[in-house]
């Protein structure tokens, strides 16, 4: 179904990408039955997005949050406020539409992907086009860091990239993914990963670990994978919120941009799908949350 879709979206002129997946597992494990994945993940640009989304629900894949294909208006008004969409057809295949790699704009906001993107040839499907080496390093640890590594795969993932490589090619990645904005990202995929593997981090790196003064930046994410689900009470929830705030002001560069994307929170998927307001009227998510809450709760 990846190389399926993949050449879907090729054939009506829509460049895509394939990302993390099958052809990951193809590439750096050697074989498609280690990696296990519960959905496809495919990159598309954000002015395709609106002819992407439309081409798979004639294929018959719809909104997961609705059972139902989008309009033109929740199209737009999910392209603008999201990074992907989630869609599933009657044989159960998932696959997340992604048009930007992370929520935040400013982490990875510089990365060329298709300009940079490569093949990968897999036996029986054929050549998949994926992010490029360095762009795809990035991506994996900007991801996984802005995901709190809750799943410990991804952190396998990052490790199995890595492999054997030289301190020099080290750096090299941490260098491309530094003027994407996703270098703190990589400090700490490499901090746990000298932790769990017991890989020494390149000094200068380590230095540059030990530098953002966050002893939280490791033992949060270490946290997340030992307990991945909802704390019990409401004192525990707001210390994970701001343990998380805390670790994405780091991670971001910015304590300002981490309460700006936790307020992203505020407007769930649910209400701008329910409401797709313009771009000039996104604010009102927010003082109109409860009123869609409660019509929500009176509609189900």
């Amino acid at each position: 179904m990846t190389g399926e879709l993949h050449k879907l979206l090729n054939e009506n002129a829509i460049p895509n990408l394939v990302i993390k997946g099958l052809p990951l597992a193809a590439e750096v494990y050697g074989s498609l039955v280690i990696k296990r994945s519960s959905d496809i993940d495919l990159l598309v640009s954000p002015e395709h997005a609106p002819r992407a989304a439309e081409l798979l629900a004639r294929h018959g894949f719809v909104t997961v949050a609705t059972g139902q294909p989008m309009s033109p208006n929740q199209t737009a008004s999910v392209v603008r406020q999201f990074k992907e969409i989630t869609l599933h057809n009657d044989s159960g295949i998932v696959i997340d539409l992604h048009w930007r790699l992370v929520a935040t704009r400013e982490m990875l906001s510089g990365i060329e992907c298709f300009a940079n993107a490569r093949q990968v040839s897999i036996e029986n499907i054929g050549k998949i086009a994926v992010l490029g080496e360095q762009d795809q390093f990035a991506y994996l640890c900007a991801h996984g860091a802005l995901s709190d590594w809750s799943r410990f795969k991804w952190l396998a993932d990052v490790n199995a990239v890595i492999g054997n490589r030289p301190d020099d090619e080290l750096v090299q990645l941490y260098n491309h993914a530094d003027r994407l904005g996703a270098g703190p990202s990589v400090l700490q995929a490499l901090g746990l990963r000298s932790l769990f593997w017991d890989k020494a981090m390149p000094r200068i790196l380590q230095q540059k670990l030990d530098e953002l003064g966050e002893p939280r930046l490791l033992s949060y994410p270490v946290s997340r994978m030992i307990d991945p689900y909802r704390p019990a009470t409401s004192r525990e929830t707001m210390t994970r919120i701001a343990g998380e705030t805390r670790v994405r002001g780091v991670l971001y560069g910015s304590q300002m941009v981490a309460a700006r994307e936790l307020g992203t929170h505020l407007r769930p998927l649910p209400d701008v799908m329910a409401f797709p307001l313009p771009a000039a009227l996104a604010w009102l998510y927010l003082p109109l949350r409860p009123l869609l809450w409660l019509f929500r709760k009176l509609r189900a």
